[in-house]
This record gives structure tokens, sequence and C-alpha cells, in this order.
């Protein structure tokens, strides 16, 4: 026979009737006194139910072996070791209690583990199921709007009043399941878009040829730009010429698209910003969003709420991260997520600042989560997962040098380690986003008034200066760890032509299209086009 709780031969054995175990007399009995239950199984015991079992006289001399006919005074063996007893008692009572915890937390931890994994799974496939929802509900109502513009050719105007009346979106407030999701789909593009960063169209022997680009007359001094990185492969560019739309995708792929019919009056087409399916984001003069088919040739508009509302600066739509949304950023550093169908502003971050907290730059972490919003003299980049939080700040006579008159220009590397800052439009900071906090990771690069772009790998940085009317420098950096510094290593002249000239350049592009890599260049009257072979 052995005791329940010691696991030992029992010198004085008892009998539970309710659970039908033997014990060391003394340890149920003190087990009893303080918990008024069986030690096994739980269920109310009394001290006067346990059944004393009695024992073979010669067994008992086996037991109490130890036994002794010395005194039993305090310095005697039978005493000490009588204590020594009753202290191995208290410890088996207390490891018999911490064996039960111990067993009662693994089956909670248990239950609970498996209820996590199960409401995950269910979250997952809701997610799943709801953008496969999303994506047919915009086809069927791409399918519905063409068969409608094509049944009402004779009146195109009609048609297009209607589509112009804007959407306003309901105010949210983010919450715990929309940052979640939101960090989820963020992990899950950067783990599929990790092997790509290896990949490049571009060589530091890349050779750079002049095209020039025939098919797009630009005239118009008015005109704006904007770049986007499209599935981390392709980048394709949107222009505005009065109140119509150039997309281009390549040199020798175009579309454009009138906007003049669908603009309110007075209103006037200011930002537009293309995405990686088939709709072009469009910002006007009134503040408002728009989202253009490129298909269709429609565009839903969408009015954000809010009086407190500044300039809007940034208009984003990442084609992994959120992709119903559009993220916007004004130039009170309010920032926010609005739906493409127009229904749902989330905002994720709302400001009270004062007139002097103006800000003109903003760009967009590759991940979906880290956005840089820039002043003059300071740059703050904010996590959209946890926006009250204190932003990093990089600012002119801390981070930045003293003799910096202005921040010019903030961007992200396309490979999410580094964040540029250009000072002045003379000298580019580059700061290692991987140590806390970002530390500047190489020595400044003078760009003395050029302009720069990344490749979509972030390998190389391309700088550009105009050496005269007819000729131009292309200079191919990348970024040596040893040195800490971006090392030039391909300088390239290219001359344009007796019949081309190029004042210079106030915006640049280095694209990639498939298998073929091209550069744009920009100033007050003329776009180039050059070819990386």
């Amino acid at each position: 026979m052995y005791c329940a709780i010691s696991g030992k031969v029992p010198k004085e054995p008892v009998l539970s009737l309710e659970s039908r175990c033997v014990y060391e007399r003394r340890l149920v009995e003190e087990y009893v006194r303080q918990h008024g239950t069986d030690p096994v199984n739980g269920r109310p015991l009394a001290v006067e139910q346990l059944v004393e079992i009695n024992v073979d006289p010669e067994s008992m001399t086996l037991v109490n072996a130890a036994n002794s006919a010395t005194l039993n005074s305090n310095y005697s063996i039978p005493s000490l070791l009588s204590t020594l007893q009753n202290e191995w008692d208290a410890v088996m009572l207390e490891n018999f209690e911490l064996r039960k915890a111990v067993e009662s937390l693994k089956k909670k931890l248990s239950t609970t583990l498996y209820e996590r994994d199960a409401a995950k799974k269910v979250a997952l496939k809701a997610i799943s199921q709801k953008r496969k929802l999303q994506s047919e509900v915009d086809r069927l109502a791409t399918e519905v709007t063409l068969v409608e513009t094509t049944g009402n050719d004779d009146a195109p105007s009609k048609k297009r009043k209607m589509d112009t009346e804007p959407s306003h979106a309901e105010l949210a407030v983010p919450d715990s399941n929309f940052s979640d999701e939101l960090l989820a789909s963020s992990v899950a593009y950067l783990k599929e878009t990790k092997p790509l960063l290896k990949q490049s169209n571009i060589s530091k022997d890349s050779e750079i040829v002049f095209d020039k680009l025939d098919k797009i007359a630009i005239n118009n001094k008015s005109m704006t730009f904007t770049s986007l990185l499209a599935e981390n492969k392709s980048k394709s560019l949107a222009l505005i010429h009065d109140k119509s739309i150039s997309h281009i995708k390549d040199p020798k792929n175009t579309t454009m698209i009138d906007m003049s019919e669908q603009l309110a009056t007075g209103d006037d087409l200011e930002l537009v910003v293309p995405t990686t399916g088939e709709d072009i984001l469009v910002k006007t003069t009134n503040n408002r969003i728009m989202v253009l088919n490129t298909k269709t040739k429609q565009a839903q508009q969408i009015e954000l709420g809010g009086s407190e509302l500044g300039n809007l600066l940034y208009l984003y739509s990442h084609e992994n991260v959120k992709p119903e949304y559009c993220v916007w950023a004004d130039d009170k550093g309010n920032i926010g997520y609005v739906s493409k169908d127009g229904k749902t502003d989330v905002r994720v971050r709302q400001t009270e600042n004062s007139d002097d907290m103006h800000y003109d730059k903003v760009d967009l972490h590759k991940d979906g989560i880290l956005i840089a919003l820039a002043r003059s003299s300071c740059v703050e980049i904010l996590n959209l997962c946890q926006p009250d939080d204190p932003p990093i700040k990089f600012e002119i006579g801390s981070e930045l040098p003293n003799d910096a008159k202005a921040i010019t220009n903030v961007k992200f590397c396309p490979n999410g380690f580094y964040f540029i800052v250009e000072l002045d439009g003379d000298v580019l900071y580059t700061f290692d986003l991987r140590k806390s906090p970002p530390t500047l990771s190489s020595n400044p690069l003078p760009i003395n008034g050029g302009c720069w772009d990344f490749d979509i790998t972030g390998r190389f940085l391309l700088l550009n200066k105009s050496l005269d009317s007819n000729r131009i420098e292309f200079q191919f950096h990348q970024y040596d760890k040893t040195a800490n510094s971006w090392k030039a290593v391909q300088t390239r002249e290219v001359v344009l032509g007796d019949n081309s000239s190029f004042n210079s350049a106030k915006s640049m592009w280095l694209l990639s299209h498939e298998d073929t890599s091209f550069i744009l260049l920009y100033s007050d009257d003329n776009l180039l086009t050059f070819d990386l072979k």
C-alpha cells in the first residue's frame, strides 16, 4: 500500500470511502482540516469518515525500523526524526496541491489555445470570403456600368452627372480588429515580397540610351506627376494635363482620359495616383477624392466628412495591405483610411494643429504601417497600428545639422531598410530603420540640386544633373556597408542631339515594366525617356 499524497508506504494507513484511496493518517487529516474535501476527487470529507486499516505487526516492524529506545527528548534521534517527518509531511501536502494546480492550469491553457486557434481560423476564413465577395461585387458593378453606358450613348452627359454624385464617407474610429487586420496583411505581404528584393533589371554596367518620347506632347507648365511602386515588379505613372489624365504604364503604352465632364464647376485636378489594378486615385482642388476606373473611364467621387480637415497631400492604395481602402493624409497631420466605395472613413489620427504645424511632404513605407510626415524643420514617422504612440522624429538642430535651412523631400527606400531625408535640395541623409532609434547610417550624399530615385529593389540610387541644355549626366550609387556611404558605381553622360534641349529636371523616375527599365525626366515643358539596356 502507498499513500496517495506522498507516494510512500504509510505508517498509519487510513481509507477514504469517497475516493477509495489509502492515505497516511497525518497527511490526510491535515488536508481535510484545511480543505474539507478528499485530496483526490475533491468531494466533501470529514476526519470521522476515514477508516483505519489494520496492518500486520511484522510489516509495521519494517516500516518502523528506525525506532530506537533512546529517550524522546529534544536532542534524541527519535525527536529529530519526528521533526523531520513533520517537515516532510508539510512538503508533501504542498507538493500535492501544486501538482493539482499545475494540472488544472494545463487543462485551462489547452482549452484557451484551442479556442484561440479556432477563432483565428474563423477570422481568416471570414476575411478571405469578404475579399472574394468584394472582388465579385466590384466586377459586377463594372459590368453593369459598361452595359448602362452602352445602352445610353445618346445621353452621355446625364450618365456622367449621375456618376459624379459624391459618396459621403461615414466617420469611424479604428478598433482593434482594424489594426489587427492591417498588421496581419502587412506581415503576410512582407513575407511574400522578401525574395523579390534581390531581383533587379539594373546593374552597375547598365547602358543608358536616349529614346525621345514622341507619343506624348507636353506643353503645359502646370502639369504635375506622381509615381507608384506596383506589385514590387513595375511602376506606372500618371500625369495631369489640363482636365485630362494620362496613364503611362511604359513609354509605348499610354491611356488618355478626359475628366472635364466629371468635375464639378470650379473644381480641377490636383493629384493623381495610379493603383496596381484598373483604378486611378484622383484628388481635386476642392479637396475631394475620386476613384477613376480606367476601363469605363467613370469616376466614383468620395467626400470626406469633418470641417477640421486640411488640404489633402497624399493618397495611396496598397496592393496587399487593406487593398479595399486608400490611405490619405492632409497638411494638418490628419491620417485616415477611406474605402474605395466611399462608405467608410476610418480616422487613424486626428490632430488639433496650429497654423505653424504645416506639413508639406508625406511618404508611406512599403509595409503599409509606417508613414512619414514632414514639414520644413522636422520629420515624424508614425505607426498606423499604434497612432497614439509618440512618433520617431528627425529635427533640424538635433538629428539633422544646424546649418540646414529646410527639409525639401523625404522617401522610404523600396527595400524598407532606409529612410532618406533631403535638405535644401542639395544633400541626402540616410537613416537605418532597423536600429532603435533609427540612426544615421551613411555620410551625407551631395546631389547639388539634382533629382534622385531608387530602383525597385532599393539597391541602386540614381542621381541626375543637367550639364547644359543638350547634355545630362546620370550617376548610379550603391550602398557600401563597410564604408557606411553611397558609392558611385557608374557615371554616364548622355547627349540629347541637335533637335532636343532640356532645362534642369524638376522630377525624375526610375521605372520598370516587365523585363525592361527606363528613366523619365520632367522639366517645365518637356518629358524625356531613357532606356536602360
